[in-house]
């Protein structure tokens, strides 16, 4: 019966481990834009020190400590250790202790006398066929699984905090920006009231100036409006209460890093947690595949009685000891479908694990060729906007000397004024969009975002 067994095992499909090299699709052996973005070589630094900013290591420092979501990853990982621990212990032999204590008192014709029994119970299943090894190893890579997780989510909140601070700065600029819009219209208001007043403009020309100062206005509390939110946004991530009160948070956008030459797109495979976690998810999913198809083999089990006796009653008893090894031969023929349908269960995880990871990988390398491509896009607008921001200037000196002299009217001198206004506004956004794309580009590519 038990050969007969071992063949009904052999005959149900063993489970073929996945490659994970072996994707669905081809890789390109090289980035479409990576020569045209590259600028310099920077890997011996975290990327957060290229951006240089005393404020924003302070806020890092903030969310690494405070932010709820990583101190429940931070649980969760420990809990992928437990199960280690849980696991491994599992193929220790199991002992079990009974005492028991007996006494004959007042029964004619017997003695009186007490009766003490000590029994343990010692039993070990033996892995011959290696079920449990196969769980300890999915639940070891697991936890390796668990660990590069949490490592990509300490870099995708870093990356958040880092994009949520830049547009703190970049707010903060746009309302002092607006705060000097509202005193540059409050100039041309008081002087366009005096020609009103002096019969050189018209009623229509000052409500003209006035809309315009309205709107100014509405800019700068918007602008306001905006900031709050954004502050408040970034006091939930560092685990604050979230109200609109920054800390020393405020400082210059800084200067746009370097962008670090990559390497072929095959690397991305072992420098991304994110990708390695999937790996090893599919890894994990293929070591309980096989443990599913061990549990169709019969279990083997080892058991040891010894009993201890002691008491006045205890030369009158044989000290039992017993051995014996158990073959779980009728549970695997009685549960043997439910032992398949288990197993054909684990291979359907394995397979779904397997395109998991092709989608983790399709969507990361989508994610950095878009991001490369938007940075060489930001470059030419963020060049454009200054070179139009520059001429804005020129153009609205220039058509308020000419509406002085006469030769302009005030709706052209209103004109460039606002045109000068929004292409400054223009340049600010999209420097600060050119940043928070080049941090995008670091959590893409994996990067630690310090050494």
């Amino acid at each position: 019966m038990f050969t007969g067994i071992l063949a009904l095992a052999a005959c149900s499909n063993a489970p073929v481990p996945h490659d994970p090299s072996a994707l669905s699709f081809a890789l390109n052996p090289q980035w479409q834009y990576a020569e045209k973005t590259a600028t310099g070589d920077h890997r011996e630094l975290g990327w957060l020190a290229q951006l240089d900013s005393p404020a924003l290591y302070t806020l890092v420092d903030q969310v690494i400590d405070g932010n709820p979501n990583l101190n429940i990853l931070r649980q969760r990982l420990a809990v992928a250790g437990f199960e280690v621990t849980r696991v491994r212990t599992d193929r220790l032999p199991s002992i079990d202790a009974n005492l028991s204590s007996e006494r004959s008192v007042g029964v004619p014709g017997q003695p009186e006398g007490n009766l003490s029994t000590l029994e343990l119970d010692t039993s070990w299943e033996l892995d011959l066929w290696g079920r449990r090894a196969s769980l300890e190893q999915a639940a070891r890579i697991r936890q390796i699984s668990a660990q590069q997780n949490f490592q990509y989510e300490v870099f995708s909140i870093v990356a958040q905090i880092t994009q949520l601070w830049l547009t703190f700065v970049e707010q903060s600029q746009l309302v002092e920006l607006n705060r000097q819009a509202i005193a540059n219209w409050q100039r041309i208001r008081t002087s366009v009231g005096r020609d009103y007043r002096g019969g050189i403009a018209s009623a229509g020309d000052f409500q003209a100036v006035e809309i315009d100062f309205a709107n100014a206005n509405v800019e700068f509390y918007l602008s306001q409006r905006q900031l709050g939110e954004t502050t408040r946004q970034l006091k939930v991530l560092i685990g604050a209460y979230p109200d609109d009160r920054a800390g020393d948070w405020l400082a210059e956008l800084p200067a746009m890093p370097d962008i670090i030459a990559l390497e072929a797109p095959a690397t991305l495979l072992m420098t991304r947690p994110d990708l390695l976690s999937a790996s090893a998810d599919l890894a994990a999913a293929d070591a309980e595949a096989e443990a599913a198809y061990r549990a169709l083999y019969p279990n083997v089990t080892l058991q040891l009685v010894p009993q201890l006796l002691s008491g006045e009653f205890a030369r009158f008893s044989n000290t039992e000891r017993v051995f014996s090894a158990e073959i779980g031969v009728l549970q695997t023929i009685f549960s043997r479908n439910r032992l398949i349908a288990e197993k054909d269960i684990a291979l359907s995880a394995a397979v779904q694990a397997f395109w998991a990871y092709n989608q983790a990988v399709l969507l990361a390398y989508r994610e950095l060729e878009q991001v490369l491509h938007n940075g060489i896009q930001l470059k030419k607008e963020v060049e454009a906007a200054r070179q139009a921001r520059r001429s804005a200037r020129l153009a609205a000196r220039f058509d308020r000397d000419a509406y002085r002299q006469g030769l302009k009217s005030l709706a052209d001198y209103l004109f460039s004024e606002r045109r000068a206004i929004d292409t400054s506004k223009l340049y600010l956004g999209k420097q600060a969009q050119s940043l928070r794309n080049w941090v995008a580009l670091q959590l893409a590519l994996g990067r630690p975002y310090q050494t």
